[in-house]
């Protein structure tokens, strides 16, 4: 009688064993979560990286953390200083072209794979790259749009850009407040969007692609926690993430234990505790590792996993001919 490996995974280890389980398993329903990492080709700087990242950029402000810059406590009292970065940074629409991560996203809309797509990113790619309002949430905002940070009303966009490079700081016609584009600041609640994808595309997600992101700002990173168990985890990005939230082949694997020995069949169900982190996350590094993995870590510059994820789909073409539409080779 032949002898059979016993399965370790749900989905294998390989761009082709992913594209794979999307058609075996009908698969149609991805949520894809996707931060500072995927406009990094675009020529943005993310926020994080030493030397080069926009928080490293801020030093000269002498503020106390770079993440102060966007405060809105700050903001009322030095709007100077966000307008300054914001006009290095230089946001608003139309500057910056979408990345094959963008094109790549489009492509599994228009393939009916996509349930969402819910970004950090406040450039507003996602939508130049022609994805529908519909498939994007944008949960810390973006440059799109402007308006007054007391009265709300809202404030053209093209007048904000302008005054922005002209020095000036931009005061609602009606209150007189303070004008900002609808980034998402330190101290401001997070689009109700954000909180549909929280609760409702969590649970009827079929697959997850994490892509370029630290997965350290929360409350976006817990949307990989709550995902229905055994649903797959792809994270791509340079550095793995996420801690112990996250199981993959290629993690050295823990002394074995009655519970993980007991992980159920469909994907693993991570162990309780009885301590929690500050927000209410439970600490990552209190999970056990399951006995059938479900996540998936594909290390690299995630432009290049996704062309060959895109060639294991058989996509290569379509994403090379959407690329082209904006002149990008």
């Amino acid at each position: 009688m032949p002898h059979h490996r016993k399965k370790t995974s749900v989905i294998g280890d390989s761009v082709e064993d992913v594209a794979e389980y999307i058609v075996q398993h009908n698969v149609k329903n991805i949520l894809v979560l996707v931060g500072a990492g995927i406009s990094v080709a675009a020529g943005i700087p993310d926020f994080r990286s030493p030397n080069t990242g926009i928080y490293a950029q801020l030093e000269k402000y002498n503020l106390d953390e770079p993440s102060d810059a966007f405060s809105i406590d700050l903001l009322r009292e030095h709007p100077h200083i966000f307008y300054s970065i914001a006009q290095e940074m230089d946001l608003w629409p139309g500057r910056y072209k979408p990345t094959r991560v963008h094109h790549f996203i489009k492509l599994l809309a228009d393939k009916g794979l996509l349930l969402r797509c819910c970004t950090q990113n406040i450039d507003g790619l996602e939508g130049a790259a022609g994805l529908s309002a519909e498939h994007i949430v944008e949960a810390h905002g973006s440059f799109r749009t402007s308006s007054c940070i007391d009265c709300h009303l809202p404030y053209d966009t093209a007048t904000n850009k302008k005054e922005a490079f002209d020095g000036l700081i931009s005061r609602c016609p009606e209150c007189g407040g303070i004008v900002k584009p609808d980034v998402v600041f330190f101290g401001e609640q997070l689009p109700p969007q954000f909180f549909e994808v929280l609760v409702r595309d969590t649970q009827s997600a079929d697959m997850v692609m994490i892509l370029g992101t630290s997965l350290q700002v929360h409350p976006f990173a817990a949307l990989p926690h709550r995902v229905r168990l055994g649903v797959p985890r792809i994270v791509i990005n340079r550095e793995r993430v996420g801690g112990r939230v996250f199981h993959f082949p290629t993690d050295m694997e823990p002394a074995p234990s009655s519970s993980s020995d007991a992980a159920s069949s469909d994907g693993g169900r991570e162990g309780g505790t009885s301590t929690s982190s500050s927000d209410g996350m439970t600490q990552y590094g209190e999970f056990e590792r399951p006995a059938l993995l479900r996540d998936l870590f594909f290390p690299g510059d995630c432009q290049e996993v996704v062309l060959e994820l895109a060639k294991a789909m058989g996509l290569e073409e379509e994403l090379a001919a959407g690329r082209r539409i904006f002149g990008i080779i």
